[in-house]
């Protein structure tokens, strides 16, 4: 992996970094508006438990998609010499 191709990917991963941080911040924002109008005077909400549900998955699929491509990153990392990248 030469000195390009290195920076091209790691810019890549920090790229899918940022964009899975904001979309947690709005997941996480989402939930706690789900929260508050989970309960309500006759039992559950369950449309509110449903989306909420639904975002907590969908957030953790990106979470695990990105963990995913950092192993990848860093198993390809260790596989190539070091004096390709220095």
């Amino acid at each position: 992996m030469d000195q390009l191709e290195f920076a091209s990917k790691l810019m890549t991963i920090m790229d899918h970094k940022i964009m899975l941080l904001d979309t947690i911040r709005s997941t996480n924002r989402r939930l706690n508006q789900l929260d508050a109008v989970m309960e309500t005077p006759h039992g559950y909400n369950m449309g509110a438990y449903e989306e909420g549900k639904n975002l907590q998955e969908e957030q953790d699929k990106l979470i695990s998609e990105i963990n995913q491509e950092l192993a990848d990153f860093f198993l390809e990392l260790s596989n190539t010499k070091r004096g390709e990248c220095n």
